[in-house]
Parts: C-alpha cells; structure tokens; sequence
C-alpha cells in the first residue's frame, strides 16, 4: 500500500490494517402446506462466489399452518466457508394446499353437484366442501366443472379448491312389454321404464328369439330415441308372449247304444295361420269328463274341448268364455222280440210264453236287459188268440220292436168217463134240438170236439161218432153242433144211447157273466149230463140260466170264466118236464118232476 493524492508528501503509512467480519447470510424458502412444521430445503442467500457454505442444523417453524416469512429455528451455517457467514435470519413461506373435489352420479335431470369428494386432505385435517354445487347443464358427460363450492372446517384455511368435477353417466334403462301370442317375433310396444319425468325419450323396434309363448324374453334389436336419448341406455329388453284365449265348439253327434261312439269334430276360433293344433273333446256327464264307448249309456251327453294337442299347443289356451259345447245323443238299440207261436188243449193250463229275441250289444245278456214276460188275450174256449208283449220291458239302453203270435186253443180229443153215469140203464130219445147258447167250449160223449160255427145267428150240424169208451150207440142219425160265440147253434138227435151225452164245460165266461146252457128234451128225453174238470178253480161268482121255451135250463160255467170245484150250481126252469143239474161231484142229474126240480137248490 503506498499514500496517494496532493498532501501525501506530508504523510507517512505507518502500518496498515483490515478488520473482516463475518457476512450475515439469510435462509429462505416455501412449501405447500403438508400438516407439518417442517423447514427443510430452505436456500441460502448471500453466499460470496463459490464459498462452500451450506445449512446445517433441522429446521422447523413455529405451526403447521400456511403462512409467510414464518421464522425457521434451528438451523446453522455449515461448510468450508462458514466461518466467514453469520446466519442473520431464515424464514418459511407455506402456502395452501390445492385440493380437488370430484364425484360421478348417474344422470337425474339435474345440475346438482352435491355429495363430491376432495382429495388431498392430508392427515385428519378437518375439511369438507361447503356451498351448492352444481354444473353447467343436465346431461351426460365427464368432468364437467363443478360451481358454487368452498371449503369449510377447521382446516379449510391451509386449502384451496383447485378444482371440482363431477361425471353424469347415462342412465341405463329398462324395457319390457308383454302381447297376446301371434306367431312372430315382432317386440314392438316396449314401455321404458326409470325415465325422468320430463325427459323425451323413446324406444322402437326389437325382436325376441322365438315365436313361442314365455316370460322374460330377451329382446335384441331395441333403440332410443329422442330429445334426451343421449342421457339414457337401454340395459335389459325382456318380453313376455302371452298364450292366446281359444275360443271353441263342439259339432253335435248322435249314436245307437253298443256303436263305436264317434265325439263330434271340434272348432278351434284364433288359430294362427300354419300352426300345428288340434283338440281332444270328451263328453261330460254330472261335472265330469269320460270318453264315451259303445257301452255308453242312452242319453244326452255334453261335449266339450278339454286340451290341446300339436306342436303349437304351448302357444294356446282353451277360453273360459265365448265356447259353445256339442250333444252327444245316444239313442236306444232297437232289440227285436218276436213271440213264438202256441198251443193247448182245451182246458189245459197255459203253457210259458216263450219268445225269440235279437240285437243285444257288447256283453249284454237277456237277463241284464229283459224282464217280465208275454201275455196273450182272455179266452179259454178253442180258438186263436193274439200272443202280446205283457210286462216283457227292456232296459232304457232298448227299444223292443215285437212281433206277436197265435196262441191256439184245440179241441179236446180224450173222452171223458165218469163212473157215476154207470147206474144209468135206460137213456131217453132225442126228439127236440138241444140249443147250447152259450160261451163254453164242450165235449160230447163220442169223443167229438163240438167246436164253434162261423156262420152268425144260425144252427150248422156236423154229426158225431159212436163213442169210443162207452160203446154207445150213435146219438143219433141227425147233426150235434154247438156256437163258442153268442148267436147259438143246436144239438139234435133222433137216436137212442146207452149213455148219457156227457158234456164237459171247460171255461165260463167274465165274472158276473156266467155261460148259459139251454137245452130242450122230450119228456122222456135224452139224459145230458153237464160237468166240471176236477182241476178247476172256485170262480168269483155263480152263472146264470135261461129258460127254453120247450125244456128246462142248467146253468154251465162259474164266475171269471173258471167253473168251481165242489161248488154247487143252482138249476133255474121256467116249464114243467124233464131238466139237467150240473154237478160238482159226477153225480148224473135224475130226471124230476118240476116241483122237485124247483125244490133242489145243490147236488
């Protein structure tokens, strides 16, 4: 060093000296606010060229809130050049920490933003958002910028929003419908369903997978559409197909018990072009089903559909209204009888009416089907009578289409010989006719049938032979005839017999209209004797007797057409002279005086 300048001559540098003292350096620095006090990563400030000076030391601040030029303690000087520096002060700026707050929702209509989450609160710091948030606009979209929000709590101050966005998401929406069956697939008519009111939207076409009836069908295919279509998906289109209501009848039918029974043909109304069904009809009777057979009993029964049958079946159902069911009319079998013809002797009993009968079906027997029996018309005198259906009754399952027959009363051929006309010796001449007007059939002595005439009101003759069993002689070279019917005939003889004409009466007529037997003889007449079978049964009341304008009268038969057995038969006359009784006993009738015969009452 050396003096300088114009009184430097005056002077003299003595010694020269310099005091250097340490350079004061300050610390600086910032952070975002992390919820410490942490001061670390502060700069240092004045450090002289390339001098080697560092901070040493942990610093920290006073609090762990955001602030500035917040005073850092503990930290020192470290380095080569240190020594050279002073640490004059250090300060820590924290700034707040940005959070971002954030949500998504699914769309709503709306613009709120309400319930976003922040992020970046540190620790258990206590944050929230407060205000109302809200977007720009209702629609979907991603990061939409939240308005409206602040922080709040009681660490909100060492926080910033440094933003807020919420996500709209379409809304995702349902679609079904259900139809009537139709044989398509077609799922139009979808209705969505979780549309915001308000909001225009729609969906059109789609189809399911098959034609077939079901629930939950998927349907492909579908789209919306719409102001706010863009706001929405379709999620899951389901379908239901719904079985389709047939309405249906039955064709009426008839059939002959123990046929095959054919049900009427059945109409299904609906059915889809092409498809595949049919119908099973059964008929009904009191409530409930059966399939009728030839053993189906006559009647009317109800016929109705009771099921589906064919490939498309599935997609019907039999309706429970609108349905017209079929007669199903079983008619009586036609069962033929035809009686078998007959015959008897006179005063004979009646033998069985049997008869031929055809047209019993299945396993039907005559004793399932048929009872009762024939009858024929009254009448025991020889002739023909009709044979008739009687009591003979088919079950209700027949009809009898009846034939009838003739039964055949024949005369007599078996002589009749009562021994007690033995003690007669001598036997009188017939010189008069002896008339039988009456209804009774009746056997001479000879053997001889005397049957009736057809000729009305007038006497025919036929003469008869010796007889057989008494060895008589003829009675007489002139005629014996006899009427079953009312208008009369006559027996006459102009011989002699050794035995009495025997005369057997073998059937009165109706109760209380009794045979009547008139016969006329010479005062010493033939002896006519007039008796009973001994098989016959009491009658109901007595018979009656006519008085002959020539002889006397006897009375013949007993009451509903039977003669009495052991019954006496009152004799009525209205002359004197020679008169017949008939006899229960086979006792001959003496010939008497007409006191006595008036006096005489029974045999």
């Amino acid at each position: 060093l050396s003096l300088a300048g114009a009184g430097a001559s005056n002077y003299t540098l003595g010694g020269a000296t310099l005091d250097i003292t340490a350079k004061t350096l300050t610390a600086s620095g910032d952070r975002v606010y992390d919820g410490t006090t942490d001061a670390s990563g502060l700069s240092l400030s004045g450090v002289v060229g390339s001098d080697a000076v560092s901070i040493g030391g942990t610093g920290a601040v006073a609090d762990k809130n955001v602030g500035t030029g917040k005073t850092v303690s503990g930290l020192s000087l470290a380095g080569a050049g240190a020594s050279n520096y002073t640490l004059g002060g250090a300060t820590l700026d924290i700034t707040a920490k940005s959070l971002t707050a954030s949500s998504s929702r699914v769309y709503d209509g709306t613009t709120d933003a309400s319930g976003l989450s922040l992020s970046g609160i540190v620790g258990s710091d206590v944050v929230s958002l407060g205000g109302s948030g809200a977007v720009a606009d209702k629609n979907v979209g991603t990061g939409k910028t939240v308005s409206g929000l602040s922080l709040a709590g009681a660490g909100a101050s060492n926080y910033t929003l440094g933003g807020a966005t919420l996500d709209i998401m379409a809304k995702t929406l349902t679609a079904s419908s259900s139809r009537v069956y139709d044989g398509t697939t077609d799922a139009s008519g979808l209705s969505l369903s979780g549309v915001v009111s308000g909001d225009t939207v729609s969906v059109s076409g789609g189809t399911v997978n098959s034609k077939t009836v079901g629930s939950g069908k998927s349907v492909s295919g579908a789209k919306l559409s719409g102001g706010d279509a863009g706001n929405y998906t379709l999620g899951a289109a389901v379908y239901s197909i719904i079985a389709k209501a047939l309405p249906w009848s039955v064709a009426g039918v008839s059939a002959t018990y123990g046929d095959a029974i054919n049900l009427g043909a059945a109409t299904l109304n609906g059915v889809i072009s092409g498809d595949d069904i049919g119908a099973t009809v059964a008929a009904f009777a009191a409530g409930k089903g059966f399939l009728p057979s030839a053993g189906t009993h006559v009647g009317t029964y109800s016929q109705q559909v009771t099921a589906l049958t064919g490939s498309d079946a599935g997609n019907y159902t039999l309706a429970q209204n609108g349905n017209s069911a079929g007669s199903l009319v079983v008619n009586p079998a036609v069962l033929s009888v035809v009686a078998n013809a007959a015959s008897k002797t006179v005063g004979a009993a009646d033998p069985a009416l049997t008869y031929s009968f055809n047209g019993l079906r299945g396993s039907d027997s005559q004793s399932s089907v048929l009872s009762g029996g024939l009858n024929r018309a009254d009448g025991d005198t020889v002739g023909t009578y009709r044979i008739g259906l009687g009591t003979l009754a088919a079950i209700s399952d027949y009809i009898i289409a009846f034939a009838g027959a003739d039964f055949v009363i024949n005369p007599s051929t078996a002589a009749p010989a009562p021994t007690a006309l033995n003690q007669l010796s001598a036997l009188p001449v017939v010189t008069t006719p002896l008339l039988f007007n009456s209804g009774l059939s009746v056997l001479g002595s000879s053997g001889t049938m005397i049957t009736s005439t057809a000729v009305a009101n007038t006497s025919t003759s036929t003469s008869t032979g010796p007889s057989s069993s008494s060895g008589a002689t003829a009675v007489g070279s002139g005629s014996t005839s006899v009427s079953n019917s009312n208008t009369g005939a006559n027996l006459s003889s102009g011989g002699v017999s050794n035995t009495p004409i025997i005369i057997d009466a073998s059937r009165g007529r109706a109760a209380g209209n009794g045979a009547v037997v008139e016969n006329s003889l010479s005062v010493a007449g033939l002896q006519v004797v007039f008796r009973q079978p001994a098989n016959y049964t009491p009658g109901s009341s007595a018979g009656s007797g006519n008085g002959g304008a020539s002889g006397n009268t006897g009375t013949g038969a007993g009451g509903g057409g039977i003669l009495a057995s052991a019954t006496s038969f009152t004799t009525f006359a209205a002359d004197s002279g020679v008169q017949s009784t008939l006899v229960s006993d086979g006792s001959p009738l003496r010939q008497s005086a007409d006191t006595e015969r008036k006096r005489q009452s029974a045999n």
